[in-house]
């Protein structure tokens, strides 16, 4: 098909516009934000941390090099009781905090930090259900299905959710 654009729906990676690629289109989406969402729980002294590797990576030319560059380290407290019980920890960043001046961030690598407390008490971090979730704000997205795995009310109040889908069905009775 002459003139069709090499995909459909948004030209993004990781929550960013490739408009150069486009000739200046434009996703419909808005910016988004991030978190990191797990399970965790701690028992001992130790101060626990999750760490994100940011970086910038470049492939979009299959002649040439993929390029990446480190950008940077964030280091994000683990404020969860250390009890040794399961807690739900969200971590959220924002693009700013992701990007540096010279490039848009395009890749995490995850990473955990326990702060050895100089003593001979041991501490034990153990993570489960981990994801790293691209948030957007529902009330900007454009009128159109999606299929999304999260929900997150910002909010102080309750919300209602509805979401169209096909009518339950009874399954037929087995006869003898």
């Amino acid at each position: 098909m002459p003139g069709a654009l090499p995909w459909l729906g948004d030209a993004v990676e990781f929550g960013r516009n490739l408009s150069g690629l486009l000739g200046g289109s434009v996703p419909l989406d808005p910016e988004p934000g991030y978190s990191l969402h797990a399970q965790a729980r701690v028992s001992g002294p130790g101060e626990v941390f999750a760490r994100v590797a940011v970086y910038y990576f470049d492939n979009r030319n299959p002649t040439e090099e993929s390029t990446t560059v480190f950008l940077k380290i964030i280091e994000l407290p683990i404020a969860i009781p250390h009890d040794g019980e399961w807690h739900e920890v969200d971590l959220p960043l924002t693009t700013d905090e992701l990007d540096e001046e010279s490039h848009d961030a395009i890749a995490v690598m995850l990473y955990f930090r326990i702060d050895y407390p100089g003593r001979d008490d041991v501490t034990t971090l153990d993570i489960d259900d981990l994801s790293f979730i691209e948030w957007r704000e529902a009330a900007a997205m454009p009128d159109r299905f999606g299929d999304y795995d999260w929900v997150r009310n910002d909010g102080d109040g309750a919300v209602e959710i509805r979401a169209p889908g096909l009518g339950a069905t009874t399954p037929p009775s087995a006869s003898p």
